[in-house]
């Protein structure tokens, strides 16, 4: 019997299997974002956010962002779960592997209108309803870190988290509050890296230190 999350889908299980192999190869940042492109080209922008079964497109997404951002030599997914990847990637000829975290926006009527297939409006927000995303996403963020620690196997563990929140881009208010929480969360990551507004934020070991990776590819 056909699952439910291809039951409306343009391809079918096989299909997606096969398609979600492609993502385990080494490729570069570029060519897994193409690779990324043409699928979503087939399955489109409500089946991308809607189907718990496209969690490794989500994932190589992140990845191929996450890799050309740092200017890394080759990246790819690695499944650790049926539903959860780990990303790869290879620099210096080193490779090093990174759990990854989606913080997206919290918003209802947003979530309800995917689901119901209808279009999407982004409304304008305050400074004040940024600045709560902004305290929310940190919140969140710790509540991750205590969690994803739970599954955490190596002493160098290292994470992504993709903080996709329509807040306040001024950068040292994030900083701090992310050095903040860091500091008084119980985790057990040597390294967390940040991919926000076009840059990765890396904090580790030294969570009152940072350093700031800028995109010199701009392909998303």
């Amino acid at each position: 019997m056909q699952s439910e999350i291809y039951r409306h889908s343009p391809l079918s299980e096989l299909d997606m299997q096969i398609w979600e192999k492609k993502f385990h190869n080494f490729m570069s940042p570029l060519e897994l974002k193409a690779q990324y492109d043409r699928l979503f080209r087939i399955m489109g922008n409500l089946e991308f956010f809607m189907k718990a079964g496209l969690t490794f497109m989500r994932d190589a997404h992140v990845s191929a962002k996450f890799g050309n951002i740092r200017d890394v030599e080759k990246v790819r997914l690695v499944p650790i779960s049926s539903n959860e990847n780990q990303c790869e990637i290879l620099e210096n000829g080193h490779r090093t592997s990174y759990q990854i975290v989606k913080l997206v926006e919290l918003d209802p009527k947003l979530r309800e209108a995917y689901k119901n297939g209808k279009p999407i409006v982004f409304r304008p927000k305050t400074e004040e309803m940024m600045t709560e995303n902004l305290y929310d996403g940190i919140a969140r963020t710790g509540q991750v870190l205590v969690e994803k620690s739970k599954t955490i196997t190596s002493e160098e563990a290292k994470i992504v988290i993709y903080f996709n929140v329509y807040e306040l881009k001024e950068e040292k208010i994030f900083t701090e509050l992310v050095s903040d929480i860091l500091k008084s969360t119980k985790h057990g990551f040597s390294t967390i890296n940040f991919i926000r507004h076009g840059k990765v934020y890396r904090f580790g070991p030294n969570f009152d230190q940072f350093k700031v990776y800028r995109t010199k590819n701009h392909i998303f």
